[in-house]
């Protein structure tokens, strides 16, 4: 069956038996799952849900598509991306601005079941034994009438099939100029968006946005978020290296942070418990070193001046004069003379090694190749009268220096090079992203301002990402009023503001990665 909104009241997890909450002074676990309790968790959306990350843009973006007009916006992320939250959270702002049928989607669910449920949400007049052909009728007839926009909001769209999900998006098929806007947010995975553009109609409008699994600074600056939400009086108790572990070990989904982090906060909470309170056998201990310390303490000048006797002994040995010892240092070297050089010519030396030797006394009489005896040091052989001793050039190869590789000078299109020369400080307008690159050239082509149209590339979860982008204002007011005059299916997208720096850093990251 399937799960519908509701405002049932419950009870906070706070209340609950979490030992590590009560240790640092918390409010409430905040790292809870809010659908893990009885209801839907609209009331504890507020300090669940994380604006940070991107997150907030994107809830602006798809709330703007929906008042729009009629499409389809897939919003994609893996599980614990925070896909459920933030459905969620977009319930509660559109009930104000639309009519809403909101529901959660779940396996071997019939397509009657969904149908009744939309229509239920939606006030249209079907009965609950009508088939779904009759239910598909009296949304059409629905949407004939004036009034609010028509939303319908599904969690977990993935699970249903291909064609429950190929009729719901034939309502948007040849709908007129006079009739209510029609929008379908789908939230699944992320395959979602390539099943629908398999079979989608060329008519329908479609757009996917993706939750990207938060960076090392965006998980750091989440669990904060979270930690603060909690009524903290301190910061998160948690140090850059446990931060980078979690990130890691997380892949940077929330949900997984989340039970990471309260699991490096159970065993911080009773480590520190455990220190508060000392063992027996740790008490037995702490009396031994005590008394170790009183017999030191007590016998302290007898050991030092015992000490004092055995440094004095020990420095009473035998001395040795300075030149008995340069004496013993100096290690005779034998240099054995062969018979075939009578000649005098001189050998190449091996190299000596640095030894302090005494100097050798008594010179050699010229043109004597002298041997050293067994008691004195090596004597230099030298060359007769009137010869020179051959000089044996060392080889030096030359030094290669390998050449480094000429760094890629990054290749921007036509596109990113306008967008890199607008001014940093300026904003301008996303009107739509997705995964498919010739579905948006085709947009762009049937456009009637397509030379404004910018489109840029990025990397999503590994894969190509296209984004088309609009013009360059200085400030809010003139985004607002270019984006109220845009051509009707543009607006239909739902375009948000951005920051030209923000645009301006993807391109980088991208072509310089």
């Amino acid at each position: 069956m399937m799960e519908q909104a509701s405002a049932t009241h419950f009870t906070h997890p706070a209340e609950g038996p979490d030992v590590w909450v009560q240790h640092f002074g918390l409010r409430y676990n905040p790292f809870y799952n809010p659908f893990a309790v009885t209801g839907d968790g609209s009331e504890l959306l507020e300090d669940a849900f994380y604006p940070g990350a991107g997150r907030e843009a994107l809830l602006e973006q798809a709330d703007q598509a929906c008042l729009s007009g009629s499409g389809v916006t897939i919003i994609a992320g893996a599980d614990g991306s925070g896909r459920s939250l933030l459905c969620r959270q977009l319930h509660l702002i559109l009930q104000g601005e639309a009519r809403v049928a909101f529901l959660q989607a779940q396996l071997l669910t019939s397509t009657e079941q969904v149908l009744q449920a939309i229509a239920g949400d939606l006030q249209c007049a079907a009965s609950p034994e009508a088939s779904a052909g009759e239910i598909m009728a009296a949304l059409r007839h629905e949407l004939q009438q004036p009034g609010a926009p028509l939303v319908i909001l599904i969690d977990d769209a993935h699970l249903l099939d291909d064609s429950l999900l190929g009729g719901l998006m034939s309502l948007l098929v040849d709908t007129n100029e006079g009739e209510r806007c029609l929008h379908l947010l789908l939230f699944g995975d992320e395959d979602l968006a390539a099943r629908l553009d398999s079979y989608a109609p060329v008519e329908v409008f479609l757009q996917d946005l993706l939750l990207s699994p938060l960076s090392i600074k965006e998980s750091a600056d989440y669990l904060q978020h979270k930690w603060d939400q909690a009524g903290a009086s301190q910061s998160l108790p948690l140090s850059p290296l446990q931060l980078q572990r979690l990130w890691q070990r997380s892949g940077g989904i929330p949900g997984a942070l989340d039970r990471l982090a309260e699991s490096a906060l159970t065993q911080l909470a009773s480590e520190a418990d455990s220190r508060t309170t000392l063992p027996i056998a740790h008490l037995f201990a702490l009396v031994a070193l005590v008394s170790i310390l009183l017999v030191a303490f007590f016998y302290w000048d007898k050991w030092f001046e015992s000490r004092e006797g055995m440094e004095t002994s020990a420095a009473a040995g035998p001395t040795v004069s300075p030149d008995e010892g340069a004496r013993r240092l100096v290690a005779p070297v034998h240099v054995p003379v062969p018979a075939g050089n009578a000649d005098g010519v001189k050998p190449v030396p091996a190299a000596e090694p640095r030894v302090a030797v005494a100097p050798y006394q008594g010179a050699a009489a010229d043109g004597d190749v002298q041997v050293p005896d067994s008691g004195s040091a090596p004597a230099p052989l030298s060359a007769t009268d009137g010869e020179t001793a051959a000089a044996v050039p060392a080889v030096v190869e030359p030094e290669v220096k390998a050449e480094a590789a000429p760094k890629a000078v990054p290749v921007y299109t036509a596109a990113e090079q306008k967008l890199l020369a607008m001014p940093a400080e300026h904003l301008l307008l996303q009107v739509v992203a997705a995964g498919a690159k010739d579905s948006l050239q085709a947009f762009i082509s049937r456009q009637s301002n397509r030379e404004e149209l910018l489109m840029y590339e990025v990397i999503r979860n590994g894969k190509p990402w296209y984004v088309v982008v609009i013009g360059s204002f200085a400030d809010r007011n003139r985004a607002d009023w270019h984006r109220a005059g845009l051509p009707e299916e543009q607006r239909k997208a739902g375009p948000w503001i951005r920051s030209v720096a923000d645009v301006q850093a993807e391109i980088s990251q991208y072509r310089g990665r």
